[in-house]
């Protein structure tokens, strides 16, 4: 017998919530466990005269099916309709036709009409029409068709009313209804609460005074005091070697793991069942090989597809890669097309932002355009998310280019991803310092996400500054090993923009979090205080001061092949000079060798030897950011993807593995 326990009756309409997993105290995917009891059910226990029956008959499931439909229902907490459609063994549309049909109840208009879920936010299946006369669209599990059925019967009244209407256009018709609303506040974000740490506004006026006054007094040093010239020279060094500490400190650590890091995180079956994840992935100005290998890529992870969401994020006005993604995702029922409405700022946080409320997953992740993660990166981590309590916030994966052979300037791209993401941020995410999220592979317990305010729409490195409101928030982020694969720009022109956007971005959150830097250093505390200096004052002084520091270099030496001698103060910094630029080429080509063994890349000589000019590169980016940083600050000069985009073999995909409960999985255990 089928066990079923239906809830009381919403006062608003008098209609049962019928919403396993969506009733009006449920969220994010999770079983109501006093919804309905439906595990182990004979599937031929009821016979034709079922409107069930009706149902599976004219689609054309069979029994075995959907009795591994069930299954797999029990195992992920989710029903059978929405196993079936996630195997594609059923469109959700024609499913909606079918049961409309069943149960003699009308269609909605499509789209659906405006909703005025009066008493219904709680639930995904049932919402009202906001017209004269109120109707009620449904969207009722299999399991349910019995008793709504009956219900039905007893109150013809509200047949009348009712119509049926699938999961998605129950989705799409509240997605519509909160637009406008999402749109403002995607577009303020941040800045609408919290204005001092938003980057709407670049610089305070109190931050603007201080910095005029330091400026100054350090101009009128240099110029008029014989030791002023010395003591930012020192200041300078010192400033180096900071930030040459971090790295020595993740060098050290590789070394006595003999080049290698330890994996800590190990995916194994576990009989915990899977959360809802949902993926977002923010688009612009792509083409069909990007957007194809991108599709692939996702459609390739290790997931229950029943419990899977992935949002693909558009402008509005971007008509061509919405085309190119409709007929991508085609015919893919955990693939979802999200348009943003035109409006400034035009950047990818603001697009996250608009989207995140749709986001029904517990946890959150985040690719670019250009990713194709490995399979298992979804459960390597919720494998970390599991293993820790509720302050671990987010994990980042490690970013690993695929074309560093096509040039010498993805080259080194390739060795300064190594570096970051298998050397620097695994040290720093072990001792609990403050993280500067990449832009993408992000996950995040989407809990902490909303509790920090979400992404910052003015930032144009949103994922640097996330990672300091999460410190600051006594949230902490880790690393896994799961690796993604991207590509790194092989043109000067897209490698400058993207450079003079991350230091821009740099700048913008350094300026920021030090608006009231008595409170940053008592939510920090003086340690991660002085690593959030060193990681963004430091690493944007040390690249603006790069050619600097060289021309005084050449200078000095110069002067000593010229005349044979120096004066003792500056004999004594050009040797300082030399030690400091010494020890950061060594630790960096150390580091960087470790990682790039780590990350699977080899013979990366010639990267290590050309690399002072490659820094200055780095260099005129930087210098670049900060003018942009006083003319645009908003402005976000996109980085072109697809150049080396290809394919993924379908041969090579994983879908569905064993260890993941689905309708293919539980099919031949039931033939058995």
């Amino acid at each position: 017998m089928v066990s079923i326990r239906m809830r009381e009756q919403d006062h608003a309409t008098g209609l049962p919530s019928i919403a396993l997993p969506y009733g009006p105290n449920a969220s994010n995917g999770k079983r109501d466990d006093d919804t309905i009891e439906v595990l182990s059910i004979p599937a031929t226990d009821r016979v034709a005269a079922d409107p069930l029956a009706d149902v599976l008959a004219c689609l054309g499931v069979d029994q075995v099916q959907y009795a591994a439909a069930r299954y797999a229902a029990a195992v992920n907490g989710t029903d059978s309709a929405a196993e079936l459609v996630a195997a594609g063994l059923i469109d959700e549309a024609l499913l909606a036709d079918t049961v409309a049909e069943t149960l003699r109840l009308r269609r909605p208009d499509a789209p659906p009409p405006a909703i005025a879920e009066v008493g219904l936010a709680g639930s995904r299946r049932i919402l009202r029409t906001a017209e004269p006369t109120p109707r009620v669209l449904i969207a009722p599990r299999l399991e349910d068709l019995v008793p709504v059925v009956d219900f039905l019967t007893a109150k013809p009244f509200l047949a009348r009313q009712t119509e049926v209407a699938s999961l998605r256009e129950l989705d799409t018709a509240r997605a519509e209804a909160t637009r406008a609303e999402r749109s403002d506040l995607a577009r303020l974000s941040l800045s609408r609460d919290r204005l001092d740490l938003s980057a709407r506004l670049t610089v305070t006026g109190s931050q603007g005074f201080v910095a005029a006054l330091v400026l100054t007094g350090m101009l009128a040093l240099v110029l008029f005091t014989w030791w002023g010239g010395v003591a930012a020279h020192l200041a300078t060094l010192l400033l180096y070697l900071g930030c040459i500490a971090l790295r020595f400190g993740a060098a050290i650590d590789l070394l006595r793991t003999s080049g290698g890091r330890r994996e800590l995180i190990h995916v194994a079956a576990c009989q915990e069942r899977h959360p809802t994840y949902s993926v977002l992935v923010a688009l612009r100005n792509e083409g069909p090989d990007t957007v194809g290998t991108l599709v692939e890529a996702l459609d390739m992870l290790r997931w229950p597809r029943s419990k899977l969401q992935i949002l693909l994020i558009c402008e509005a006005d971007d008509a061509a890669t919405v085309a190119v993604v409709r007929e991508a995702i085609r015919g893919r029922p955990c693939f979802r097309l999200e348009e943003v409405p035109p409006s400034h700022p035009r950047t990818k946080p603001k697009a996250l932002n608009f989207t995140l409320p749709l986001a029904t997953g517990e946890f959150v992740a985040l690719f670019d355009a250009e990713d194709k993660p490995s399979p298992d990166q979804l459960l390597t981590a919720w494998a970390a998310f599991r293993a820790a309590d509720a302050s671990l916030a987010c994990v980042q994966a490690p970013l690993v280019v695929t074309n560093g052979t096509k040039g010498w300037l993805p080259a080194h791209f390739a060795l300064e991803y190594a570096a970051l993401f298998f050397g620097l941020l695994p040290w720093l995410a072990e001792r609990r310092m403050p993280l500067p999220l990449g832009g993408t592979s992000n996950h995040f317990r989407r809990e902490a996400l909303v509790a920090v305010g979400g992404w910052d729409s003015h930032n144009v490195t949103e994922d640097a500054d996330l990672g300091m409101r999460f410190s600051r928030h006594g949230y902490r982020t880790g690393t896994i090993a799961s690796p993604t694969c991207e590509e790194a720009p092989l043109r000067w022109r897209d490698w400058r923009n993207q450079r003079t956007r991350w230091m821009k971005g740099y700048a913008q959150t350094w300026l920021i979090h030090m608006r009231k830097p008595a409170t940053l250093m008592r939510e920090l505390g003086i340690r991660d205080f002085c690593v959030f200096q060193l990681l963004f004052a430091g690493m944007l002084l040390s690249s603006a001061l790069n050619t600097v520091v060289l021309a005084l270099l050449l200078r000095d030496l110069g002067g000593l092949l010229v005349h044979g001698w120096l004066g003792r103060t500056q004999g004594l910094l050009l040797a300082l000079d030399g030690l400091v630029l010494v020890a950061g080429f060594g630790t960096y080509a150390t580091l960087a060798t470790l990682c790039s063994r780590r990350s699977g890349r080899t013979g990366i000589l010639r990267e290590i030897w050309t690399l002072p000019a490659y820094w200055l590169l780095v260099s005129l980016a930087t210098l670049r950011a900060l003018y942009q940083l006083w003319r645009a600050p908003q402005l976000w000069e996109k980085t072109p993807h697809g150049e080396a985009a290809r394919r993924v073999r379908a041969d090579e995909r994983q879908r569905r593995p064993d260890t993941i409960p689905s309708i293919g999985a539980a099919v031949p255990l039931l033939e058995r």
